[in-house]
């Protein structure tokens, strides 16, 4: 009876997993199944009351087989994946074998390294359980393992290939041998692989599956990979161009057997590699195997040029700077494609790539015909599209063959470049504006923003003057295409930094900042324009234009706090600029606006410059009151702090003492004169201790001389008289070099000699000497 004990428990356990979430439970409900199976085969058959628990027990068998077939895995990191990798070997079951080969599936098509290793593992537990792996399956794992673009990926296709042809060996019943489709799919690998040795590894590979082969050889479609993987090299391995065409002479060969051929797309190829490649005759030798498809298509009636043919030449003149070939392309292909009894693939030619190809060669030739040539190849082509309403007759006639152009994108912007290049700034504006039209028309591709963007650029470099009005037209059109028609030119960051850009350069500053706002409002704007509209706001010298760059100041605060854009380092000038531009207006209103931002400045975190606090300091100096003195004084205070600190930037200099003497000699009170003497000690102190650039000057001495003079005070006058001597006694003693100024030395002398004290008029006779020896 353990049997029957063993099928009831099996059955409980089952029916609690039938409760839990499939993506949880699957694998687990499949291993418990295959407990109860396991005990339903032990069971005998004479055991009657395990009829009914073994009918209901198949039910729910059935039942999780139909829901594990239906359940995909989540990715490399599910659970069902690991459990079916922990199986022991040889206990995996058909199901278990179904649901890893759908893995496999779908692990293959994520295009990443994590998932290529987990369905390589997968891969492997299937061969070491002796399950079917089919060509396919491997297949897919090789094409996976390119789409991960790694460099690993060539040799785990390397790798994958050779395990498929040991296991063909060993259990060939099992196991049959690569096929087509799996060279193609590591010579697949090796074209998209960028590693030095992919073209001799793709080499290998062709010869050996012609040893494999014997007496027959592979498929056309093998060597058209092999010279694609010469290809792609060929922009950066010498001789890859040439190995390319050598494997295209190598299957012309074979074609003379009987054998493969090579077809357009191996002309193709070939001619790409010459095309992309640095070697000297690369667009010579394209060309020379142009006329080769030419003749073979006329004589023989295979190879033949289709447009990329043409346009893949074309382009490698183009890209070699040579437009009159270029050019000379594009015509050669519109005759070819025109011309009678030529075969053809299609009725139609595209050739707006050739012409493209034309026109960005004339465009970046910078020759002063330029514009004008690519203004006739562009009506040429234009021609050839109205053409196209007549072909279908042309074509049942038998008389030509129809060529179609169809501009694009890239065809107008190498027609504005022409014309921007050469300066003729109103040909590209008409243009873009003209394609505006023909797109609300849907006559023709919608503008994008580069496309805007390149002709207000155009604008930008052009510097006459003359451009603001057409810019703001370009970005109004912008906003109303993008708005109402749904185009992709909605204008960026970079749109409003150059619409702001050319508008500062010509004085436009009020249209600037509305279109700012504007840009602010879209939230497409970013530091750039603040920094040039505040830079063009306060070289005005104008009070209203400071106060405006003032607030741009705070709404870059506010931008920065709402995290629409993040501070940027450089933006520290902003502030002193504009305080600069504020502290030279000597007024009440303007020194406290400039307090007012040098606080701003501070609560944003960003450390004032020593100019910014210069500025500030001159600015009350000017207004000549206690209060300003006061203001100046505390100013300095929290620079000496800062000049303390070894790891700040900020450093107390010369201009910063002059400014703080001057403001204090201005209060006129005995509070302003000992604040300046200590000032000044301190300036003497650290010229002393090393900071030879901080020596008092002149200017410094008079200042502070003043400051006591205008005190009014006996002692502040006598403290005057004695700094002066021990000015000069330093100076005699080589520790100054600068004295105070003459006449600042004879307005001490004479108030010492107005005060009547026998002190005084000592000081007096003593400074009298000091200005005849001085003079």
């Amino acid at each position: 009876m353990n049997c029957v004990h063993e099928l009831k428990f099996s059955w409980r356990v089952l029916r609690l997993r039938r409760r839990q979430p499939l993506s949880t439970a699957v694998m687990a409900t499949a291993r418990d199944r295959c407990r109860m199976l396991s005990a339903i085969s032990d069971c005998p058959f004479s055991l009657q009351p395990c009829g009914k628990l073994t009918t209901n027990a198949a039910k729910v068998v059935t039942e999780s087989r139909r829901e594990r077939k239906n359940y995909l895995p989540a990715g490399p990191e599910d659970s069902t994946i690991k459990f079916a990798l922990s199986l022991p070997n040889g206990t995996m079951n058909n199901d278990i074998a179904g649901f890893c080969r759908k893995a496999i599936n779908i692990l293959t098509k994520r295009g990443t390294q994590q998932c290529m290793i987990i369905a390589e593992q997968i891969l492997v537990k299937l061969i070491e359980e002796r399950k079917e792996v089919k060509v396919t399956l491997f297949n897919r794992v090789i094409r996976g393992w390119a789409r991960t673009n790694t460099d690993e990926a060539l040799f785990k296709a390397r790798s994958l290939l050779e395990r498929m042809w040991e296991l063909q060996e060993t259990q060939p019943n099992l196991y049959p041998p690569p096929n087509n489709g799996t060279y193609s799919s590591v010579l697949y690998v090796c074209g998209l692989s960028s590693h030095p040795d992919t073209r001799t590894v793709a080499q290998r590979l062709v010869q050996e599956l012609e040893e494999r082969l014997q007496p027959s050889y592979p498929s056309s479609a093998i060597y058209s990979q092999l010279i694609r993987v010469h290809s792609n090299q060929a922009s950066t391995q010498y001789g890859a161009a040439m190995a390319a065409e050598d494997t295209l002479i190598h299957l012309s060969s074979l074609s003379t057997k009987g054998r493969p051929h090579p077809t357009t797309t191996s002309f193709n190829r070939v001619l790409k590699a010459w095309s992309t490649s640095q070697e000297g005759r690369g667009a010579e030798r394209a060309l020379e195997i142009l006329e080769m498809m030419i003749q073979l298509e006329a004589n023989h009636g295979v190879a033949h040029p289709d447009k990329y043919s043409f346009g893949t030449v074309a382009a490698a003149f183009a890209r070699r700077g040579q437009p009159q070939r270029a050019e000379a392309i594009f015509r050669k292909a519109v005759a070819h494609f025109r011309a009678k009894n030529i075969s053809r693939a299609e009725d139609r030619v595209d050739l707006t790539s050739c012409l493209n190809a034309a026109l960005s060669a004339w465009a970046k030739s910078g020759c002063d015909e330029a514009a004008t040539i690519a203004e006739t190849l562009l009506r040429d082509g234009y021609s050839l599209t109205d053409m196209s309403n007549t072909a279908q007759a042309a074509i049942a006639s038998g008389d030509s063959f129809s060529v179609v152009i169809r501009p694009d994108l890239a065809t107008h912007m190498s027609y504005m470049e022409a014309q921007v290049r050469c300066g003729r700034m109103l040909q590209a504006h008409a243009h873009v504006v003209a394609m505006v039209e023909a797109a609300i028309g849907q006559a023709g591709p919608p503008p994008t923003t580069d496309t805007f963007n390149f002709v207000i650029h155009g604008w930008l470099r052009l510097s006459q003057g003359s451009g603001g009005k057409y810019v703001l037209s370009l970005l109004n059109s912008m906003i109303n295409l993008s708005e109402q028609h749904g185009f992709p030119c909605a204008p960026n960051s970079g749109t409003f930094n150059m619409c702001i850009g050319l508008l500062c350069k010509e004085n436009s500053l009020k249209e600037a900042f509305d279109v700012l706002i504007d840009g602010e409002n879209r939230l497409t704007v970013d530091m750039f324009p603040y920094q040039v509209l505040i830079n063009a706001l306060v070289k005005t010298k104008k009070y209203e234009d400071t106060v405006t760059a003032s607030t741009l100041l705070h709404r870059i605060e506010a931008g920065v706090k709402k995290g629409t854009f993040q501070w940027d380092p450089k933006s520290v000038g902003l502030y002193t600029a504009v305080i600069s531009a504020m502290a030279n207006f000597r007024s009440k209103e303007s020194a406290d606006l400039a307090l007012q931002t040098l606080g701003h400045q501070k609560n944003l975190g960003v450390q004032p410059t020593s100019r910014a606090y210069t500025a500030v300091i001159f600015a009350f100096a000017s207004l000549r009151n206690v209060k300003s003195g006061r203001v100046a004084f505390d100013l300095f205070r929290e620079m000496q702090v800062l000049d303390s600190d070894p790891s700040n930037k900020l450093k107390l200099d010369r201009l910063v003492f002059a400014a703080i003497l001057t403001s204090l000699r201005n209060a006129r009170t005995k509070e302003s004169a000992e604040n300046a003497c200590v000032v000044l000690s301190y300036m003497l102190d650290l010229h002393i201790h090393g900071r030879p650039d901080i020596e008092p000057d002149e200017r410094c001495y008079d200042a502070c001389l003043n400051a006591l003079l205008n005190s009014r005070d006996a002692h502040c006058v006598e403290r005057a008289a004695r700094l002066i001597k021990t000015i000069v006694t330093r100076h005699h003693d080589g520790a100054l070099s600068h004295l105070p100024s003459a006449a600042i030395i004879k307005s001490v002398s004479k108030a010492c000699s107005r005060l009547q004290t026998a002190t005084m008029h000592g000081f007096a006779s003593e400074l009298s000497a000091l200005i005849k020896q001085k003079e």
